[in-house]
């Protein structure tokens, strides 16, 4: 038989991993503030959190699975798996469990952990197979479908040999039915078992061998165990008693004293090497099993310690776990410590509560009644294989820690409590604050995830957050799943479990669709439509406009497809001008929802209808003449669209008749009595030479022959063809000008003749933009709003050379360019191919920035008369790096793209150098510079002649000489200078 839950903290060590994909729920609408809907579709429900209602029930273990612990709330009316943040996993009611036997309570449980199994047994003994990990129920059986004993209300698993064991506490010697742990049903009974007493629990310890516990008296959760005596007996799996294995007794003075069975606490564990002895803890003790299976006799139950440690509080133990190294943790109901049973069964208190940084958890354990319970905590990736079958591990470091009075929990890593109330940390989403304008002002449907952000979770991931949207009330759901690293992980997300999450409340509202579709206001619609009467307007007329008609405050796009606004008329009273429209807006929004919202009916005031047919054009003193079918047209008298006092008609007049379009001929139009608009149909004709434009208006679907039926208008005073020509500016070139013979058979302007640009003359016509000559020509093209691209033909040489350049006007371009000449205009107006050219000049010519000089008293002068003598050879380079070239490039990084300086003659009079120089432009071929130059070395040999001469004076014979001797000198060299450039 498989005994008890106690099994499940047999052989544990740390391990948490993700646990089952949680959600939360977000509800928004029009009228109230974001708000949580606490009930899931899908596996149980889920409320606030786990903590609140705890109940604890000290007969029935602790239970941690990877995702966090197991729990009862509400008096053990529900089961629920807890996060390790307190948040809820899965919930499930014992309502919704049994619906047949109509169970109040569930009153034990047991944990098969090497398969996450969880079992239950209500108050009328229905029993629950739960996925621990998920949820997701995996059985259930009334106690007629198991044939459980009358009254069972007691369970226990055996890993061992994956058995399930049911029984009644309250019978003496109970018979225990053996369940097929997957079907619920029974398979055998243990019959007249030789262990006799009431049942209290089955402690599994080894393959075949347990630990029964058994009382004196019945066992019932109201019953106090004062009075009673506890036995511990070796069994087998067939609750006898196994033979001369002996027995311990705890007697009823030593039992915790006010306890109740509810609280009578049993554990088992099994360590995990068949070295240690195993250790059960029962009430408030501990106890070393060992056991000889070769001589039952030599087996024993040792008491190791009173779990309290402490005479002034002595309670029975509330939780309990082993870790990974084989060490037991327990603590009891109204103690600050927690208590650990080393595997060598030495027993020492772990942490003292009341020791730590906690302060709101110090306060709670001076509390002599708090019932602070521990859980291990556990980690994907511990499970440990052994004899008995795969086992959660629990850390030796990890624990987590829970006050059920007082709603509170937390963690302790290494003996460290952590300060934080994890009820506190509730991960959640929210709305971007940059989001909520745009919420606001929108009907749900149109947010995303990137709209929202969590809190006290990792980040959002898009896939996993769905939105309900309801554009008509204006309500959404928002559903998300948020993942959260252990509070244990350091913030390093090396462990990643998914948690449970309940967004706060926040003031944004969305749009209902009702808020963003309106009618048009009455004046709106009567400026519209103020010439019609109601029977005049038929749908195909007021859909054309329904965009105005009806305002919807949403755009055909990604947000919302296939947009669609239909007006019908329900009711038309001609005689009071009232027409009753019936608007319907449908579109499908991107979550693929198709929204139809039909306006309230709206009844608008428009013209009262007369009776009476008639037509009149604007600008005409009087109704139109029309003629009927049979009759021959009459025009009637022209009109000149200069004298027609509607604006909209005048301003016409600035176009050429062929611009005017023919959805703009009903503009023509001042009145049309009981004539009805869509039966309507105007063509025109046009004379582009002449300015004209007429009209011929005729009905259908009318009676032609007693009614008129067809109307002719013609309008004067459009601008002409000739009108809208370009006129290019400035004073044409005379054919004397100089640069007429450049520029043969072209038609030239100065450019410096218009006033805007007279500053041009000191300009080079290189450095003209065509941005800068807006004002080179005039043309009414303008004010119908055409404008042409105007650029600068390609500069030649000969335009630098001469001042001159070519400007362009193009005005082709795109077909739906407004700005643009359609291409029936196109050799119209002096166009050519939508193009017209014009040469200009005026500008500076090129070679007015070319130049060269010479400065007698420059540095660079004196330094080539100063460097040489007359006995010298002058290079040409060192002459023409006396002079100040302008425009002329001689440092180009190709030598050959210098243009020309050379010296083309030069005389010497034995003091003074006259040379001529040329330089040509190589890029501008007629821009060259001539110049004659002297340097003068008459100073410096007069300056030598002073010298030599007051040497003369005071010097002697010899001296007369050497005089002699240097003026002989001089005049050689004075012959020698001739040689300079040679």
């Amino acid at each position: 038989m498989n005994l008890k839950k106690r099994i499940t903290l047999l052989s544990a060590a740390i391990g948490i991993t993700t646990i089952m994909v949680p959600t939360v729920f977000m509800s928004v609408n029009s009228n109230n503030n974001i708000a949580i809907n606490n009930n899931v579709v899908g596996i149980g429900n889920r409320n606030a959190a786990a903590y609140t209602n705890y109940y604890s029930q000290g007969n029935m273990e602790t239970i941690t699975n990877l995702n966090g612990p197991i729990l009862l709330k509400d008096n053990g009316q529900k089961v629920v798996s807890m996060d390790w943040y307190g948040n809820i996993n899965w919930e499930y009611s014992v309502s919704e469990l049994d619906t047949t036997d109509k169970s109040t309570k569930i009153v034990d449980w047991n944990y098969m952990d090497s398969h996450d199994w969880l079992y239950l047994i209500t108050d009328k003994s229905f029993i629950i197979k739960i996925i621990s990990t998920t949820g997701s129920i995996a059985g259930r059986s009334s106690k007629t479908t198991s044939q459980v004993p009358e009254g069972a209300n007691r369970l226990a698993t055996i890993s061992f040999n994956n058995s399930l064991y049911v029984w009644n506490s309250t019978t003496n010697n109970p018979q225990a039915v053996q369940i097929d742990r997957n079907t619920l049903k029974k398979v055998s009974l243990a019959t007249n078992p030789t262990a006799t007493g009431y049942l209290v629990d089955i402690l599994p310890i080894a393959v075949g061998y347990n630990i029964g516990v058994f009382s004196s008296a019945a066992v019932q959760d109201t019953t106090a165990i004062n009075g009673h005596t506890i036995t511990l007996k070796f069994i087998d799996d067939n609750l006898n008693q196994i033979s001369s294995s002996p027995t311990t007794t705890i007697n009823s003075s030593d039992l915790t004293t006010g306890t109740t069975y509810k609280d009578f606490a049993t554990y088992s564990f099994q360590r995990s090497t068949n070295t240690t002895s195993p250790l059960i803890l029962v009430d408030k003790f501990a106890y070393s099993v060992t056991l000889n299976k070769t001589s039952m006799a030599s087996s024993s139950i040792t008491k190791l310690t009173v779990a309290t440690g402490s005479t002034a509080n002595n309670k029975w133990i509330n939780s309990a776990f082993m870790d990974e190294n084989d060490t037991v943790y327990f603590k009891t109901f109204g103690e600050a410590n927690i208590y650990s049973v080393s595997y060598n069964n030495s027993v020492t208190v772990h942490t003292n509560l009341d020791s730590n940084n906690n302060t709101v958890l110090q306060n709670i354990v001076k509390n002599t009644d708090n019932n602070v319970q521990i859980f291990g905590v556990a980690e994907s990736g511990k499970e440990q294989n052994n004899q008995f079958g795969m086992k959660k591990l629990y850390s030796q470091d990890l624990m987590l820690i829970t006050s059920s009075e007082n709603t509170y929990i937390t963690g302790m890593k290494s003996k460290k409590v952590d300060s934080s109330d994890y009820s506190t940390i509730k991960p959640s989403i929210s709305l971007k604050s940059s989001s909520i304008d745009k919420f606001i002002a929108n009907v749900p449907s149109i947010v995303t995830a990137t709209d929202f952000v969590s809190n006290n979770a990792d980040a959002i991931v898009g896939n996993n957050v769905t939105f309900k949207a309801n554009d008509l009330t204006g309500e959404l759901t928002v559903k998300a799943t948020l993942t959260k690293s252990a509070w244990y992980d350091n913030k390093q997300k090396t462990t990643s479990i998914v948690t449970a999450k309940y967004n706060s409340s926040t003031s944004t509202k969305p749009k209902k669709l009702s808020d963003l579709v309106k009618w048009a206001e009455d004046r709106a619609f009567f400026t519209q439509f103020e010439k019609y009467t109601p029977a005049q307007l038929v749908e195909s007329d007021l859909n054309k406009w329904k965009g105005l008609i009806v305002t919807t405050g949403i755009q055909e796009g990604p947000n919302f497809k296939n947009l669609s606004t239909n007006v019908v008329i329900t009711d038309r009273k001609d005689a009071q001008g009232q027409i009753t429209l019936q608007g319907v807006v449908s579109y499908t929004d991107k979550l693929n929802n198709f929204v139809s919202y039909t306006l309230q009916p709206r009844t608008y005031t428009i013209a009262k209808s007369t009776g009476q047919y008639a037509i009149k054009f604007y600008g005409a003193t009087a109704n139109a003449t029309g003629t009927r079918q049979t009759e021959q047209p009459k025009p009637n008298p022209e009109i000149n669209i200069g004298d027609v006092n509607n604006a909209t008609v005048k301003d016409m007049q600035k176009y050429l008749p062929s611009m005017i379009s023919w959805d703009q001929l009903p503009l023509f139009l001042e009145k049309e009595e009981s004539y009805v608009p869509s039966h309507r149909n105007m063509v025109s004709t046009y004379d582009d030479k002449t300015g004209t434009l007429t009209i011929e208006l005729t009905y259908g679907i009318i009676d032609a022959n007693t009614i008129p039926n067809k109307f002719i208008q013609t309008y004067t005073g459009f601008t002409t063809e000739s009108q809208a020509n370009i006129n290019w500016q400035g004073d044409q070139v005379k054919d004397d000008n100089p640069i007429k013979q450049v520029y043969k058979d072209e038609d030239i302007r100065d450019i410096t003749t218009i006033g805007a640009y007279n500053d041009l003359k000191n300009t080079v016509a290189n450095q003209v933009q065509a941005n800068q000559l807006g004002q080179i020509y005039d043309t009414k093209l303008a004010r119908m709003g055409f404008v042409p691209t105007i650029s600068i033909d390609k500069m030649t040489a000969s335009d630098n050379e001469y001042g001159t350049f070519v400007v362009t006007l193009d005005y082709s371009g795109d077909k739906t360019d407004p700005t643009k000449l359609k291409q029936a205009y196109k050799n119209m107006f002096g166009l050519k191919d939508f193009k017209i050219s014009q040469r200009y000049s005026g500008m500076l010519p090129i070679g007015e920035l070319y130049g060269i000089t010479l400065d007698q008293n420059s540095a660079k002068a004196k330094r080539v008369i100063e460097k040489y003598d007359v006995d010298s050879t002058i290079s040409t380079s060192d002459i023409i790096s006396t002079l100040d070239i302008k425009g002329y490039k001689l440092d180009q990084e190709n030598s050959a793209d210098n243009d020309s300086v050379t010296i083309q003659s030069f005389t010497w009079d034995g003091e003074k150098f006259v040379f001529t120089v040329f330089a040509q432009s190589k890029e501008y071929t007629t821009v060259s510079t001539t110049e004659k130059f002297t340097l003068d070395w008459a100073p410096k040999f007069k300056a030598i002649r002073e010298r030599n001469m007051i040497i003369a004076i005071v010097v002697s014979i010899l001296g007369v000489s050497i005089v002699s001797t240097a003026i002989t000198l001089y005049i050689l060299r004075r012959n020698r200078i001739r040689r300079l450039l040679k």
